[in-house]
């Protein structure tokens, strides 16, 4: 399958809630990869026994990364400049296996529609001093 949809974002969430307090959590970005969609089929949303009660809105294929999980969240930015409304997926499935036609591992992902996440960027890394040589003038 050729991955020529776009380019699908993936964040993952993380719980910064201190014992005892509200639930909070920071999102940051974990895997980057242009997509294809995959087809699927819509039933109606009705609860039943023995059955996940999930509200498919997209499967995309995206190349694979192992560190993907459900409930974290994709950002599909598609290719033609048309913002996808909305942007924002939760992955209820992450299927990683091979693609059919190439063999490529890759990751097969179903979403369902969810909130913009509160992105936090990453904190600037400290940059380590360089220590001092002293004692040699290069004679």
């Amino acid at each position: 399958m050729i991955l020529d949809r776009g380019v699908c974002r993936i964040y993952h969430k993380t719980s910064t809630t201190p014992k005892g307090g509200k639930p909070t959590a920071t999102v940051a970005v974990i895997h980057e990869s242009y997509y294809g969609e995959l087809s699927f089929e819509t039933a109606p949303f009705r609860p039943t026994e023995k059955r996940e009660d999930t509200r498919t809105a997209a499967r995309v294929r995206i190349l694979q990364n192992r560190d993907i999980r459900n409930d974290d969240v994709a950002e599909l930015i598609p290719f033609d400049g048309t913002k996808v409304k909305p942007a924002y997926y939760r992955i209820t499935r992450a299927f990683h296996g091979n693609d059919e036609d190439s063999g490529e591992p890759v990751s097969d992902l179903t979403l369902e529609i969810t909130e913009k996440p509160n992105i936090q960027k990453a904190p600037a890394p400290t940059p380590t001093p360089t220590p001092e040589v002293s004692g040699n003038d290069g004679q």
